[in-house]
């Protein structure tokens, strides 16, 4: 794990928008050898080469086309509701304080 100023430094350099540029491009790369349609998540979906692999094997062979999704259970009127957000500043608009 970085320590905060070479986490710092790491945001203001631009990095993050680098690891997410090249993610799609990775995307569109493998989109356009395979012919398959892939969604812009899929290398933080399955982030190591043996997930994704096996990922693109399963689109190919058609054993498991899309992800199983989980059912939602639904909550009383009166349960507390939490709302998390997440958000990536552009580089250079980090202040520290």
């Amino acid at each position: 794990m970085p320590t905060p100023a070479r986490f710092r430094r790491l945001v203001r350099s631009g990095i993050w928008a680098w690891i997410r540029l090249t993610a799609v491009e990775l995307r569109n790369g493998l989109a356009k050898a395979t012919g398959l349609r892939l969604p812009a998540t899929l290398v933080f979906d399955y982030p190591t080469p043996a997930a994704l692999a096996a990922r693109l094997e399963e689109l190919f062979t058609g054993e498991n086309p899309a992800p199983v999704r989980t059912s939602v259970s639904v909550v009383a009127q009166d349960e507390p509701l939490a709302i998390v957000g997440y958000g990536v500043p552009f580089a250079g608009w980090v202040v520290v304080a």
